[in-house]
């Protein structure tokens, strides 16, 4: 018997590893930079360039909206690589992605058993969310994994007093506050602290060697900005507009935020849709699981009935922040699965599940069906269509089919054959799916997005002697993709004085015709380069960028206005 229990967890590890691979690594560099990537990705060229890792900066301004380690992760994996390229920006989250898995199931089948550990990678790994965040250069999947590696750390030596034990968990929770935030520090506390009252051990890890080991671990968090106030700038470097160091905008960040938003103001009962947005398509599966949680409370497990307070109470502690993004709540993402997967072993097989596995199934179809048609009506459309779409419309198309998998008998996860197979089925197409979302059409809707090939094209025209400059607004990832070894500038008035050493221009759509009105002759008469796409249904975008050459700078000096805030 033991040894056909090694065969069979060996076979399900070689199974999830494969499904693993194909999924975190499918189009992970297959997108161009996107939304905050560019943050990521200028401040890392920067840190390689410079060699200074205490001072973030984007285009040589300082950035301390975000801690260190994030970035510091992004230049190790360049130094695995070789190269800084989008495959490299995102290695560190799927990296976290890994030990999230890890973390998980260390925990699972230390509080519950090995099929619920299995089940809750299955269930995770197919997650939107889950996947989305690892195929994403920022800081949420190492704030998401170094608060799983603290709990599942814990757990393991939850009845233990050693100050060993204490100091890992600090470290950890430290390192995770110096890729996110505090929230590595409270959201560990707030999963742990119902466990902590009802067994009693509140008291018993209130002791000299914990209060050691916190001191240590805030000051791993706090050595990076002790870094940052004794080391000078960098030549170049400007101080950020707010003029915060490091730690106040960690205060600014997480304090102030959380009390007195400034930003990110989504609507209170905004988590209520977020964490099914996150959990997708497992919604209705967690809903049931959910709902049966609170009904049988009181004649749950000790296990359950932690898991379900613990969910509940990062909820609510991100449902009372002020400033709310669906990614804020990320962490809550293994314990849903979690809770998920008990039900569906172990939870009763009732009309509840049916209907939940049900919807499930009708979710699925319709995402399989959208994949499956999406090349026909973006060609019908008339827009371009690529190889790799028509295989997956194709290939879906001859596989969907075979959805009798669902229905298999198959025991894969249950002592239950014939409830075993359906879930096997289910997560069989939720791989499928989700492989072909974010391998195939991902990267294809890359191909609407030209901010990439403007500033490769445009960086093979520069000249030695050419400097760039932007035009009111500054995009981050134009400045990545053209890594230029000096700052390129935001002109907020185009005066000689301001125009000094700069001879080509990138400016956005919506202000050409104010250059032309208010410094005539200053563009030649037309761009060395226009952004792909800049014509679309007809209209001129107004985002769409131009690179102008300075055909008569002297003609600003006729008709330019007083000088404001000349430059950045």
């Amino acid at each position: 018997m033991p040894h056909e229990i090694r065969i069979e967890t060996l076979r399900n590890a070689s199974l999830f590893v494969m499904s693993a691979i194909l999924l975190l690594f499918g189009g992970l560099g297959g997108r161009s930079l996107w939304g905050s990537e560019d943050r990521w990705a200028e401040i890392s060229r920067n840190i390689l360039k410079s060699g200074d890792w205490f001072h973030p900066a984007i285009n040589g301004q300082v950035y301390f909206d975000k801690p260190l380690f994030s970035y510091w992760w992004i230049v190790a994996s360049e130094w695995l690589t070789g190269t800084l390229d989008e495959f490299t920006i995102r290695l560190p989250s799927l990296m976290a992605g890994v030990i999230v898995l890890w973390a998980t199931y260390s925990l699972a089948r230390r509080l519950w058993d090995v099929q619920v550990a299995w089940l809750t990678l299955w269930l995770l790994l197919g997650s939107y969310g889950f996947l989305f965040w690892t195929h994403t250069a920022a800081a949420e999947m190492g704030n998401m994994a170094f608060i799983m590696l603290a709990v599942a750390w814990f757990f393991r030596y939850r009845d233990s007093t050693a100050f060993r034990h204490y100091l890992m968990f600090w470290l950890i929770c430290g390192a995770g506050a110096q890729l996110k935030g505090l929230t590595a520090f409270i959201v560990p506390g707030l999963l742990l602290f119902p466990w902590l009252v009802r067994e009693r051990r509140l008291l018993t890890h209130l002791n000299i060697g914990h209060a050691l080991a916190a001191v240590t671990g805030i000051g791993l968090f706090l050595l990076p900005y002790l870094g940052a106030a004794l080391l000078p700038l960098p030549a170049g470097y400007t101080l950020p507009y707010h003029d915060l160091n490091g730690l106040e905008l960690v205060i600014r960040e997480n304090v102030v935020r959380f009390f007195q938003p400034f930003d990110h103001r989504d609507p209170v009962y905004s988590y209520l849709y977020h964490v099914p947005r996150l959990l997708l398509p497992w919604v209705f599966v967690f809903m049931a699981a959910l709902v049966v949680a609170l009904r049988h409370y009181r004649s749950a497990s000790w296990q359950n009935r932690w898991l379900l307070e613990a969910i509940l109470l990062v909820f609510l502690f991100f449902t009372l922040s002020g400033s709310r993004r669906w990614y804020y709540i990320l962490p809550i993402m293994p314990f849903c699965t979690l809770l998920m997967a008990d039900y569906l072993l172990h939870g009763p097989f009732g009309s509840l599940r049916s209907v939940a596995l049900a919807a499930t199934k009708v979710l699925l179809a319709l995402l399989g069906l959208g994949l499956v048609a999406s090349p026909l009506l973006l060609h019908w459309r008339g827009m371009p269509v690529t190889a790799a779409m028509w295989g997956m419309g194709a290939g879906l198309l001859l596989v969907l089919p075979l959805t009798w998998i669902m229905r298999t008998r198959i025991a894969a996860f249950s002592g239950n054959s014939q409830a075993g197979g359906q879930i096997t089925g289910l997560v069989t197409v939720t791989l499928l799916l989700m492989w072909a979302v974010f391998t195939v059409v991902m990267p294809y809707t890359d191909s609407f997005r030209h901010d990439k090939s403007f500033a490769l094209s445009l960086r093979q025209q520069l000249g030695e002697q050419d400097r760039v400059a932007f035009y009111q607004r500054e995009r981050s990832d134009v400045v990545f993709y053209l890594e230029q070894d000096y700052i390129i500038r935001r002109l907020e008035t185009l005066s000689p004085r301001v125009l000094d050493n700069t001879t080509l221009l990138i400016v956005e759509q919506r202000y050409i015709a104010e250059i032309e009105d208010a410094y005539p002759g200053l563009l030649a008469d037309e761009p060395l380069l226009r952004q792909a796409g800049y014509e679309w249904q007809g209209k001129r975008r107004k985002s769409n960028l131009s690179a102008w050459r300075l055909a008569d700078a002297a003609a600003a000096s006729r008709q330019s206005p007083p000088d404001s805030m000349d430059s950045r």
